[in-house]
C-alpha cells in the first residue's frame, strides 16, 4: 500500500526536528566555518526543511527511498569512512 501525500507530510513533519539540527550543524561547519548570522541561520533551516518536504512528496514509495538510502550510505560506511578514519 502506498502512502498518500498527507501521510508522507505528516511523518516528515514530525521527523524533521530530529534531522534538521544535525544536518544544519554539518552544513554550517562546511559552508560557514566562522558562524552564521541570524538571517543565514533562518535561510539554511527553511531550506533543509523545504528540501525534506519536497523529497518526501516526490518519492513514489518507501521502497524507492530505502533503495536510494542504501545505495548511498552503504558505500560510504563500508568503503569511504574506514579509509578516512585510517588516514586520519
Amino acid at each position: 500500500r502506498q502512502m498518500c501525500i498527507r501521510d508522507r507530510l505528516f511523518s516528515v513533519f514530525f521527523a524533521t526536528p530530529l534531522q534538521v539540527l544535525p544536518a544544519k550543524d554539518s552544513l554550517e561547519s562546511v559552508i560557514f566555518p566562522k558562524g552564521m548570522t541570524e538571517t543565514q541561520n533562518w535561510i539554511l533551516t527553511v531550506s533543509v526543511i523545504f528540501g525534506c518536504y519536497v523529497f518526501s512528496v516526490l518519492m513514489p514509495s518507501i521502497n524507492d527511498a530505502l533503495t536510494l538510502i542504501g545505495a548511498t550510505t552503504n558505500p560510504m560506511v563500508g568503503f569511504v569512512f574506514p579509509i578516512m578514519f585510517y588516514l586520519k
